[in-house]
């Protein structure tokens, strides 16, 4: 497919391994600290199946689908919910799902509703106001989104599903309405023989940008895989750095005429689960678990990888508790975890 990107792959670091105990992940760091958490609530009242966090201020933004509105705005200073935010349900104001996103502007948060393909952008007042009023609304047009990265007011950089075409990362001209293939799906051992939707569904990524859009790094929670994207002043993806951290991964594959799926073994290892960024440095939760070891049915993990962004291993923090989610606010980490003896959400911060 021809495209107006410019990109070379290159290739950091590969490795294949089968899930040990020495994984090699862990022997890139040379410096490790140990975390200890605080947990600042427990109160059920308050979160009930929290997946996804977000800080602006002193106020603690929480995706939590366990109520009838999406998000729970949380005060730290005062440790009371201010207000519950975006409403579900089909109707004028109302959303289907919801994906906040950091775009490192003080006076703005972005929303990506998955169900609808659409993204939305709200002043962060209005939100904690409950007003919602929209500063822009953009549908996505051609594929199946997961998640978008906003490079400029032009351009839409995301991950999803091309029908026909095997594509791994997309663009999205604002202006022209136009999609593009930018990058297609690597010849990895553990996605022979799919579909291009079911490699889709397996390649399920996670995306977070350096604060300047300089930067984008991709993460994928059903493989150890990181992909680090470097672009130039316009725009245009000029390298990618990638980081295989394992491929004893197996995946059950199916397709019908109403669904498509790419189930994870119980015996496969789960990889990165979330991510947060900063000018400097970008930050993931690694899992280092298998699906049968996890104790709770959600994802969690106890490890996070600190990188700069030339992919440089930098740091490698070891957490007393396995955490779901977490953001980063002047060296302090707030992280989602599940009490293992209550099962009940907990808000967990760690000092760095």
């Amino acid at each position: 497919m021809k495209t107006s990107f410019v990109y070379f792959l290159i290739f950091l670091t590969i490795y294949g391994c089968h899930p040990n105990p020495g994984n090699p992940v862990f022997k890139d760091f040379k410096k490790t600290e140990t975390l200890n958490s605080t947990t600042l609530t427990a109160d059920s009242s308050v979160f009930i199946n929290p997946e996804q966090l977000l800080i602006n201020d002193s106020i603690l933004y929480v995706v939590d689908p366990g109520f009838d509105k999406f998000v729970v705005a949380y005060d730290l200073k005062n440790k009371k919910v201010v207000n519950r935010i975006f409403s579900k349900g089909r109707g004028d104001g109302e959303f289907s799902d919801v994906l906040l996103f950091n775009d490192y502007d003080s006076s703005r948060v972005r929303l990506f509703d998955h169900q609808t393909q659409t993204i939305y952008e709200y002043s962060w007042n209005s939100i904690l106001e409950g007003n919602y009023q929209k500063k822009s609304r953009l549908l996505l047009n051609g594929c199946l989104a997961f998640e978008t990265i906003k490079v400029s007011d032009s351009l839409i950089f995301f991950t999803g599903i091309d029908l026909k075409n095997n594509c791994q990362y997309f663009s999205y001209n604002v202006n022209s309405n136009k999609t593009e293939c930018i990058y297609e799906y690597p010849d990895y051992i553990f996605l022979e023989g799919m579909k291009n939707t079911e490699k889709g569904m397996a390649m399920q990524a996670g995306m977070v940008s350096s604060p300047d859009k300089k930067h984008i790094l991709a993460y994928y929670s059903k493989c150890g895989v990181l992909d680090l994207f470097n672009l130039s002043d316009n725009g245009e993806i000029k390298s990618v750095a990638s980081k295989i951290y394992f491929d004893k991964v197996e995946f059950t594959p199916a397709s019908d005429e109403n669904m498509t799926s790419a189930a994870v073994s119980r015996k496969s290892k789960l990889g990165f689960i979330a991510a947060y960024s900063s000018k400097r440095f970008v930050y993931v939760l690694y899992s280092n678990k298998t699906v049968e070891e996890l104790t709770t049915s959600t994802k969690s993990g106890s490890h996070i990888l600190c990188y700069n962004w030339n992919g440089t291993p930098i740091n490698h923090y070891k957490l007393d508790t396995p955490i779901q989610s977490f953001c980063l606010q002047d060296n302090v980490m707030y992280g989602i975890s599940i009490n293992e003896e209550t099962y009940l959400s907990e808000i967990v911060k760690f000092d760095l």
